[in-house]
């Protein structure tokens, strides 16, 4: 019997407390594509939606494609873009007419405007349409934050298990998998989810160490699949604290034929594990003059992360201190990737290679998380179109853009000036600029931890700094107001 499956990828974490909605335009930009156009983006690369096909074409089954959406993390999803892929989600299914099952690659910390748990929308929807008895997987990041709705709709939910995220595909391969079993068997599981009063666990989900709060979890995850009846798939997420929704926070999923009750007991000891050791963390941030005497002392290359302005995270991109520090200590075969200033950045790329100005740069957007703009005089060292594919572990295959950008020398500094709100998760993403990353002595970069993937191994050192940015850990300088109370470390629990 041919199997028919709609496969679709709606995808964004969103950071409640930036002030700018991620706009349709960006995304349209950044990442939107419908129909067969899907299959083309994303069957060679290391996507769930790669994932996907892989298990539908082996199984031989009828796909529908109708939507895959994403953007660079940032703030919500404006309302005109959310309604529009919700929308085309709805159209697909429609259009389908048979259904036997549906797989939805998400992120799970989605919100757009008017709506925090957009995750939870998306997997409601997709219910209310096909009824109780087609079932319903979806994969998510293990930094969602994961709702009752979400976990009510959805019969199965399947997170990464790897931070940094090298495991898109083989998540999507066992969420595949687990519908092929529902579909063949008529047997549809349920998915159940637990939580804690805290917005941090597990390590923030962090595995690159091996050893930690979520190395010890996933080793229990990996035992209740393997030893108990009727378990499936447990999930430990490690949340997305910077989103002020009710839900917010570390949780377990356990997805499972059988006693849902027996279930959750599963999730809430496992999550009762990730909440008396929430403090633990593998990873200390430096200080930015910790940050700056590695980069002097090495050994090189010395790596250091922008921790807390990370547009993965949701952050503005634009934040200064760091670099500022580096350009002060003198420091040189450095090199810094990006500063989102598209201003700056079409300046330079206009007086072309080889010109030398006065630039002003950075520092634009909020003086309380991104300092204050740059002003030296720059040599352009290297104009790009700002076009790149990943060749690394991080989602190899899939092709991004900087926008129109520009390299730019200050002192002994190569900056990167973008276009386009990028995390640096890619060795291409210098190398399309003429940098070589391993043969140079210190790297500033942007990202939280996914970096980690494709510079741990070219690095002598490692490190994330905390230069004050949007991604802090210092949430009381944020406002929350629509997360459940009480809940550390807002609150003393």
């Amino acid at each position: 019997m041919t199997r028919h499956v709609l496969l679709a990828s709606i995808k964004h974490e969103s950071h409640t407390f930036n002030r700018f909605p991620t706009s349709f335009a960006l995304i349209r930009r950044q990442g939107w594509r419908e129909g067969t156009a899907v299959v083309q983006a994303y069957r060679d690369t290391g996507s769930e939606m790669a994932g996907f096909l892989d298990v539908a074409e082996a199984a031989g089954w009828h796909i529908m494609t109708p939507i895959a959406m994403n953007a660079t993390s940032g703030g919500r999803v404006a309302a005109d873009a959310f309604a529009a892929a919700l929308d085309a989600l709805e159209a697909g299914i429609k259009a389908a007419g048979k259904l036997d099952g549906i797989l939805l690659a998400l992120h799970g910390a989605m919100a757009a405007e008017g709506e925090d748990d957009a995750d939870g929308a998306i997997l409601s929807r997709v219910r209310t349409l096909v009824g109780p008895d087609i079932p319903l997987a979806a994969t998510l990041d293990l930094h969602a934050n994961v709702s009752d709705r979400m976990a009510a709709s959805a019969n199965i939910l399947v997170s990464y298990r790897t931070n940094p995220h090298v495991d898109h595909r083989e998540t999507a391969h066992r969420a595949a998998q687990l519908l092929m079993r529902a579909m063949e068997s008529g047997v549809l599981p349920v998915s159940v989810v637990e939580r804690a009063p805290t917005l941090v666990g597990f390590d923030r989900g962090r595995t690159h160490t091996g050893h930690g709060p979520m190395i010890d979890a996933l080793a229990e995850a990996d035992r209740l699949e393997r030893d108990v009846p009727g378990v499936l798939a447990v999930s430990v997420n490690g949340g997305y604290s910077h989103a002020d929704m009710q839900d917010a926070g570390p949780s377990v999923i356990v997805t499972g034929e059988g006693d849902a009750a027996l279930l959750r007991e599963y999730a809430a000891s496992l999550m009762r594990m990730g909440y008396e050791r929430r403090a633990e963390e593998t990873v200390r941030l430096a200080t930015i003059p910790e940050a700056i005497a590695a980069m002097r002392e090495g050994p090189f290359p010395c790596v250091v992360a922008d921790y807390t302005d990370a547009p993965g995270g949701g952050a503005y991109g634009d934040a200064t201190p760091m670099l500022r520090a580096m350009i002060e200590a003198g420091l040189t075969n450095a090199a810094f990737g990006a500063i989102f200033d598209p201003k700056a950045a079409a300046m330079a790329c206009d007086a072309g290679e080889g010109a030398r100005l006065h630039l002003s740069f950075g520092g634009w957007i909020d003086p309380a998380f991104s300092g204050a703009p740059i002003e030296a005089e720059v040599e352009v060292r290297h104009v790009s179109d700002g076009a790149y594919v990943h060749d690394g572990p991080y989602a190899p295959g899939t092709c991004a853009s900087f926008g129109r950008s520009a390299l730019v020398r200050v002192g002994g500094v190569d900056v990167i000036l973008s276009t386009e709100n990028k995390n640096i998760l890619d060795l291409q993403q210098f190398r399309i600029f003429g940098l070589e990353p391993a043969r140079l002595s210190a790297i500033g970069l942007k990202c939280m931890h996914g970096f980690r993937a494709a510079f741990e191994p070219i690095a002598a050192r490692v490190l994330a700094c905390d230069a004050g940015g949007l991604t802090t850990y210092q949430y009381e300088r944020l406002g929350f107001t629509r997360v459940r109370r009480p809940v550390w470390p807002l609150d003393a629990v």
